[in-house]
Order: structure tokens, then C-alpha cells, then sequence
């Protein structure tokens, strides 16, 4: 879900969520139905040196909204160009449906049967898409003129981001991490929790090889339902340390995927190895090193893409990427902050 901050409209920064979490109960130990959404401090903090908390009802909130300006934007786009896909093949379907009809009609019945089946089979497609044409543009038109104006999409805000620090823990890894609060009235109706929808960027066949470089593991992805993967839970310490699956040299290896505000689905490799960084200013870390899939790939995480989840083909959490990805970002290798550590943090 892409997102930005109102005190960052000026610059357009925006990113994505991780993941969202239901607090059990509040400050004073009441139940609670809140729901809050995690993403990267960078995001939504101008200023990431100091930590923020929100102070309760009557405190001056800093919101979030969905989609900042050129990503909104983008998304108009992007129906547009369905609308265009849609109509192209709705009039190569009419020429179709013409041509056949034009068609002399043969001595063979079995010919002429094929015929007017295939004439049947083009007008229920072409039916289909003109009825999707007309949904393409009644949504197009509700997006443009309910949720043109950005205070339109104000979805929450920020409840707690601490400022962004290393060595948590004594671990020595990157926290940059925010987490909002999400407005129930608006999510209430469609929310599904931590599903992540694989979309069409790959086929199932070609994802689900993707996973297996070699036949005879263990079982680690099957295709969901509707391409909708559920997340749950985290990788845990030590299998990152240790995977249990292999790559096509037989080495350990844990495929990953990310689903990006920028890129949308990628998918990766991480082979138990963790890096030592020193940042420009000397400050040093640890982050898990995660490498494009192969050499055709393209970037795993390229810029845009930060508040990204980093997951494994079971819905297991990996990790997030902190905010110096996007200054000094390698095309072949991605540096997260592992998610058993973050879930940690309080």
C-alpha cells in the first residue's frame, strides 16, 4: 500500500507498509481493536534524530495519507492504460467477429460448427471487456474526483517513531522502523490483514519454479488462492543463519520476495549472510545481505521501494531495509534489518 506523510508533501517522499498488527490492549490496559500499519521512520519523519510520539486525543496529529502526489498520480495512469489495453482488444475482437461472420460458409457442417463457435466464444469476450471498460472508467472518474485532493486520503497517523539509531539490542543492526495508526472507519469493510497479492508480474508456474532451483527440497511456496499470501510470523534467527533450503550449486539459500511501491513483486536470494557496513559518517552496522536472483533479474530492491516487506515463499517476515538503502543502493545486493529482531524492539 503506497503511502506519504503530510509533513513531507513538500519533497513527495513516500514509500510503502510492512505490515499491519491489532493492539490487544492500550497504554492503561484496557482491550483495544486498534490497528496500526509499520513502515520505515524515514518515510514519514522529517526528522529522524529524535523520536516521536503521539501524546493522545487533543495532541496536534501528523497524518498519513495513501499515495502521495506523483504516485496518485501514476495510478491514474496505470487504469488508464488498462482502459486503452482493454478497448485494443475489444476492437481487434469486433474486426474478428466481423471477419468470421464475412466468412463463406463451408460444405462442412463440422467447419461451420467451429465457426460459429468461435463467433460465440469472441462475443462473450468482447462482451466481458466492454463491461470492464465500463467499471475501468466509473472507477477512474470516483478516483479522480473523491480522492484527487490529497487531505482526501488521509488514512491515519503517526503514533510512535523512534528516531533512527543502531546497535539496538547490542546487535548492531539499523531501527528504522514508524508505525501509524490506521483509521478503522475507512479499512474496517476491506481489510484482510497481512496478505500480500502476488499480482501478474510472474506466473504461478514461473514463480513457483523461481523457488525451487533444485527439485528434491522441502516444500516452501505453493501458489495461494487467487495469488493472495497470507503473512505470518518471522524467520527466526537461526535459519537465517542456517538456511535449510539450496541453490542450484547446493549451497544454503532462502528465496525471498518483496512487493514494492515502485517495482511491485521481486524476487531474490539469501544464502546466510550477513554484512558489515560503515556508513559515510562511521557509524557501523549489520545488516542481512540479499542478492538479486540472478543476473537477469534486475534489482531486487531498487529506490522507491523502502517500507517494503522482505518475505519468504511460507509468509514468514525477513526483514526491512533501513534508510541509507536509497543513498548508496547496490544494483546486486539488498541490506535489510532482520524481522525477529525488529518485532523485538519496544
Amino acid at each position: 500500500m503506497p503511502i506519504a506523510s503530510a509533513e513531507r508533501e513538500a519533497t513527495d517522499t513516500h514509500g510503502g507498509v510492512a505490515l499491519f498488527f491489532r493492539e490487544n490492549e492500550d497504554d492503561d490496559g484496557d482491550p483495544s481493536a486498534k490497528v496500526f500499519a509499520v513502515t520505515n521512520c524515514h518515510i514519514l519523519r522529517k526528522d529522524t534524530i529524535i523520536t516521536y510520539e503521539f501524546k493522545g486525543a487533543g495532541a496536534p496529529r501528523q497524518h498519513v495519507r495513501l499515495a502521495g502526489f506523483h504516485r496518485f498520480q501514476h495510478g491514474l495512469d496505470e487504469i488508464k492504460d488498462c482502459i486503452s489495453g482493454c478497448g485494443f482488444n475489444a476492437d481487434l475482437l469486433a474486426r474478428e467477429i466481423v471477419q468470421l461472420e464475412a466468412k463463406p460458409e463451408s460444405d462442412d457442417q463440422e467447419l461451420v460448427a467451429e465457426d460459429k463457435a468461435e463467433v460465440e466464444a469472441k462475443r462473450n469476450k468482447l462482451a466481458k471487456l466492454k463491461k470492464d471498460i465500463g467499471v475501468l472508467e466509473a472507477f477512474y472518474n470516483e478516483v479522480k474526483s473523491q480522492r484527487g485532493d490529497i487531505t482526501c486520503r488521509t488514512i491515519g497517523h503517526v503514533h510512535w517513531a523512534p528516531k533512527i539509531s543502531v546497535d539496538v539490542l547490542g546487535c548492531k543492526y539499523t531501527k528504522d522502523i514508524c508505525a501509524f495508526e490506521v483509521d478503522a472507519a475507512r479499512f474496517g469493510d476491506h481489510f484482510m490483514g497481512n496478505v500480500v497479492d502476488l499480482g501478474v508480474e510472474f506466473s504461478p508456474w514461473q514463480i513457483t519454479n523461481m523457488f525451487y532451483p533444485q527439485s528434491g527440497g522441502r516444500t516452501v511456496f505453493k501458489f495461494p488462492i487467487n495469488g493472495l499470501l497470507r503473512i505470518n510470523g518471522w524467520v527466526p534467527r537461526e535459519l537465517l543463519a542456517h538456511p535449510d533450503c539450496f541453490d542450484n550449486n547446493g549451497e544454503p539459500c532462502l528465496i525471498v520476495m518483496k512487493d514494492g511501491n515502485t517495482t511491485d513483486l521481486t524476487v531474490g536470494r539469501f544464502a546466510g549472510l550477513e554484512a558489515y557496513l560503515c556508513d559515510e559518517l562511521g557509524v557501523e552496522s549489520i545488516e542481512l545481505a540479499i542478492y538479486n536472483y540472478d543476473r537477469n533479474s534486475g534489482p531486487f530492491f531498487p529506490k522507491g521501494d523502502s517500507g517494503s516487506l522482505i518475505f519468504g515463499g511460507e509468509g514468514h517476515m525477513v526483514g526491512i531495509p533501513p534508510s541509507w538503502m536509497g543513498k548508496d543502493r547496490s544494483n546486486h545486493v539488498t541490506y535489510a534489518t532482520p524481522a525477529w529482531n525488529l518485532w523485538n524492539l519496544r
